[in-house]
C-alpha cells in the first residue's frame, strides 16, 4: 500500500507541490483513505455474497458512524481492522434464524447495554491521534447517547427480527469494542 501511495503522492506532486512538511500528513491521510475504502468495499461484497447488501450496508453505516462519535479499540493491523469490521456487520446473518419471541428479549438485553456502556465509556479517545478539546469530546458523548437511543427507537419500529440484527449487533458491539480498549476499565468513569 505504501508503494501505490508513494506513486500517487509523486503524481500529484506534478500538479501541486506538496512540502516536506505536509508530506507525511498526506502520506497517511491516502493511506487512510484506501484502506477504509478497501475494507468497507470487502464487506459490501461479502455481503453481495451472503445476499443480505442492504443488511450489512446497514449494520456498516450503524458500527461506522458509532465508532466515529465513540472511538474505542483500534486494531495494529489493517487486517485485523478488517476481521473486527467483519464481524459486526456480517455475523448477524448467523442471528436472522433466532425466534421472533427470543429475539425481542435479545434485542432489548444487547440495547440496554450496549447503552450502558456508551454511557459508562465514550468517548475513547485515541492514543494516536487524540481530541484536545473537551467540548469536541463532550458533543461526541452527546451525540452517541442520541445516535444509540435513535437506533434502538428504529429497531423497534422495524417490526422484523432480521433487519433488528443487523442495527442492534454493531450498536453492541460499539460498546463491547469501547469497553475493551478503555484504560480505566476498573478505574473511574469517564469524565466527558
Amino acid at each position: 500500500m505504501e508503494t501505490l501511495c508513494k506513486t500517487i503522492i509523486e503524481w500529484c506532486k506534478k500538479y501541486e507541490p506538496i512540502s516536506n512538511r505536509e508530506y507525511p500528513i498526506v502520506m497517511y491521510g491516502l493511506q487512510m483513505f484506501i484502506a477504509n475504502v478497501v475494507k468497507m468495499l470487502g464487506i459490501l461484497i461479502i455481503g453481495a455474497f451472503l445476499k443480505r447488501e442492504l443488511e450489512v450496508f446497514v449494520a456498516l453505516g450503524v458500527f461506522c458512524s458509532m465508532r466515529y462519535r465513540t472511538g474505542g479499540y483500534h486494531s495494529k493491523s489493517h487486517l485485523g481492522c478488517f476481521l473486527i469490521m467483519l464481524f459486526c456487520c456480517t455475523f448477524p446473518t448467523a442471528f436472522v434464524y433466532i425466534s421472533s419471541g427470543l429475539g425481542n428479549a435479545i434485542f432489548i438485553f444487547m440495547g440496554i447495554c450496549a447503552i450502558m456502556l456508551i454511557l459508562r465509556y465514550a468517548p475513547v479517545n485515541s492514543k494516536i491521534n487524540p481530541i484536545k478539546s473537551e467540548s469536541i469530546l463532550k458533543a461526541n458523548r452527546r451525540w452517541a447517547i442520541i445516535e444509540s437511543i435513535l437506533i434502538l427507537l428504529i429497531s423497534f419500529c422495524v417490526r422484523n427480527d432480521e433487519k433488528c440484527w443487523f442495527l442492534i449487533f454493531p450498536l453492541f458491539m460499539d460498546g463491547v469494542l469501547l469497553m475493551m480498549s478503555n484504560d480505566n476499565a476498573g478505574g473511574e468513569k469517564n469524565v466527558y
